[in-house]
């Protein structure tokens, strides 16, 4: 493994010895001081320099996604420190961070320009229906740690927002065209102008047809998906104190999947070959305008909907969502972000033969206010910010999300910044009012055996209380390094508790039930490191590497499933070579792990990944693009599933990709 992985990097590193030195707009171009100017809008819900943020933040850039040759959102989440990023089979994905990985894992926030994906009913995202074409994606903000302060519950670890370009940037004709071993193909057409002076448009189409995965032994996992994505943006500028914007998109998609599923009568299981529909939309509308002072006013409404046929039951999901908020500054010294809003949610569930809600229909409100003030008490060297969120929902009631944070900036060079902060999680409606049956023990002298787990609708909110440190060191244009420490505590972690053995006639046919039921009784203890360096030796060359740990004490044993890797390291290489050339490289490593999707454990053995890439630009409309991905071995297992009847392995991947803009 040692001589496939490095003599490739090596000659990366190499050709960046003849590269370019003439400005050429590239990554590899770019300062570190320019990388740390970047303005982020997930650490205040407001324009914040990336240098000054006073929480572990990573971006992932334009040039970097464009670069990195990754087809999906997931995949370019491979790229952040301390996110841990596992592909479960050709159309689910495990994504968490610092622990507590899951196919549905649930303390961890995903938005898309502001509009939050997760699913209140499994706790999780759907990654497979969350998509856009990648040319328009502005960045990719990921914070690592609590969030829920200005993001409310859930942002338990961590918090992932997804920013598209504007309309404006936007202009004239892109058309994608990406074929390979997973990618057959994907084709993507983008048009994008102006209506007049002040409004711009664009209007993208959107077609993927992903192949199935492997199974170990080198066949088809018969896992696949085929997706139509439609959708567009108006951007509204009439002046520097209004502007306006709004968004639509739908998709439909059909996968197939090979599932166990469970009976009540002889064979009392089987394993199929699943077909699922899915299909949804969502619109957009955000307002901001400068008020006479200075101060700023936000207004944003978004409604979703979504129908999910998972084969053996239909999920139907409307969500209304209002928030306004409002930025000002007071005197010289408080710089303050304050909001409310309003979420109604309607869920209805069918019921299935093994899975069963009750009740099958929610109607959910949700309320909440906010309220933040980022104080310098030493201009250019101290700043406090504290802030709090107020949230009342249906299901666990009111809860409270405090957080104290303070930055110290000794010199331009260096930033020190200590936060502690409480987050907390609401159930899922799974966890809340769902029945699962998910094994059936037939006997030959009595009655049959049904094993159970139950839903609880008396649980209360699990709660954090975090603890994180954090340096970043900027002494040159040249080179950065960012270090994260956090210890974070878990209180009324929910975990199944076994139920007395019980002998039952309903429903028929009488049966012994064996059951587990969701209780507050977990707690957990976890701390660790994250790591980032970034060097820029020449201007044709850039180096990122980064280290991640994690240790994880939860109580009492095995109440939960902790899912996540120890260790994990990074290296990209960005080289710029003359004649719009462009070299890439990114060697990845994963430590074992241990899940336990459904009732016995599965090990994931470490795994080492590299990918490589280079593409060229003939002339200034087109580029042209190879890479291979999972180089060093035919395949590997990253993650299980809680369907699958197989495990899938993720297999080596070749692709090319040509990108016309005019």
């Amino acid at each position: 493994m040692k001589h496939t992985a490095l003599p490739p990097l090596s000659l990366l590193c190499w050709a960046a010895r003849i590269a370019a030195q003439e400005p050429s707009g590239s990554l590899g171009d770019l300062t570190l001081e320019q990388l740390m100017n970047e303005s982020v809008t997930s650490v205040s819900k407001r324009l914040t320099r990336l240098g000054d943020a006073s929480t572990a933040i990573s971006v992932i850039t334009q040039e970097e996604i464009r670069r990195s040759g990754y087809t999906s959102i997931p995949e370019l989440l491979r790229l952040v420190p301390g996110l841990q990023v596992a592909r479960i089979d050709g159309t689910d994905w495990a994504i968490s961070s610092r622990g507590f990985n899951g196919q549905f894992a649930n303390k961890l926030l995903v938005l898309i320009d502001g509009r939050t994906v997760y699913t209140p009913t499994s706790g999780g995202v759907y990654w497979n229906e969350q998509d856009t074409m990648i040319e328009d994606i502005e960045r990719i903000e990921v914070i690592r740690g609590p969030g829920a302060t200005l993001w409310g519950s859930n942002a338990v670890n961590g918090v992932i927002n997804i920013i598209t370009r504007s309309a404006r940037d936007t202009r004239g004709t892109v058309a994608s065209l990406i074929g390979g071993r997973d990618d057959r193909p994907t084709v993507s057409i983008r048009h994008g102008g102006d209506l007049d002076s002040a409004l711009q448009y664009r209007a993208y189409l959107k077609y993927s047809n992903l192949a199935a995965l492997e199974t170990p032994d080198g066949h088809s996992s018969s896992d696949r998906q085929q997706t139509v994505r439609t959708g567009g943006r108006l951007d509204w500028h009439r002046s520097d104190a209004d502007s306006g914007t709004l968004l639509a998109d739908y998709y439909d998609n059909d996968t197939r999947k090979v599932v166990r599923q469970s009976l009540f009568d002889p064979p009392y299981s089987f394993i199929e070959k699943r077909s699922e529909h899915n299909s949804g939309g969502d619109l957009l509308g955000r307002w901001s305008h400068t008020l006479p002072g200075g101060s700023q006013l936000t207004i944003q409404a978004y409604l979703n909907h979504f129908i999910q046929d998972f084969g053996y039951g239909v999920e139907h999901h409307d969500s209304y969502d209002l928030d306004v908020q409002h930025h000002l500054t007071i005197g010289s010294r408080n710089d303050v972000v304050w909001g409310f809003g309003y979420r109604y949610t309607s869920t209805e569930q069918t019921q299935g033969t093994t899975l069963v809600w009750i009740p099958n229909r929610e109607n959910l409100q949700l309320y909440h206010a906010f309220l933040q003030d980022e104080i310098t008490l030493v201009p250019d060297h101290w700043r406090l910010i504290l802030g709090t969120k107020f949230e009342h929902n249906d299901l666990t009631g009111l809860e409270a999300e405090p957080t104290a944070r303070v930055a110290w900036n000794a010199n331009p060079s260096n930033t020190v910044w200590a936060a502690v902060s409480d987050s907390t999680r609401t159930p899922s409606l799974y966890e809340h009012n769902g029945f699962n049956t998910v094994a059936i023990i037939p006997s030959s002298t009595g009655p049959d055996t049904r094993v159970q787990l139950q839903g609880n609708s008396d649980e209360d909110e699990e709660q954090l209380r975090a603890f994180e440190l954090g340096y970043r060191f900027t002494p040159s244009a040249a080179f950065s390094l960012d270090v994260t420490g956090f210890y974070n505590e878990y209180r009324d972690l929910l975990a199944y508790i076994n139920n007395p053995v019980a002998f039952v006639e309903l429903p028929p046919p009488a049966h012994v039930l064996v059951s587990s039921t969701y209780q507050n009784v977990g707690r957990a203890q976890t701390y660790g490191a994250e790591i980032e360096a970034q060097w820029t030796p020449t201007a044709g060359l850039r180096l990122v590497t980064s280290y991640s740990g994690l240790r994880m004490h939860v109580r009492p044993d095995a109440t939960q499933d902790t899912g996540s890797p120890q260790h994990q390291a990074q290296l990209r290489t960005y080289v710029t070579l003359p004649r719009q050339i462009e070299l890439n490289g990114a060697l990845m490593y994963v430590d074992r792990l241990t899940v336990t999707p459904s009732v016995s454990p599965v090990n994931v053995p470490a795994y080492v990944r590299l990918d490589l890439g280079a593409s060229w630009r003939p002339v200034g409309t087109l580029e042209l693009g190879v890479w291979g991905q999972n180089l060093l071995q035919p395949r590997h297992f990253e993650f299980p599933s809680v369907q699958n009847a197989q495990e899938t392995d993720i297999p080596r991947n070749f692709l090319a990709r040509a990108t016309w803009r005019f």
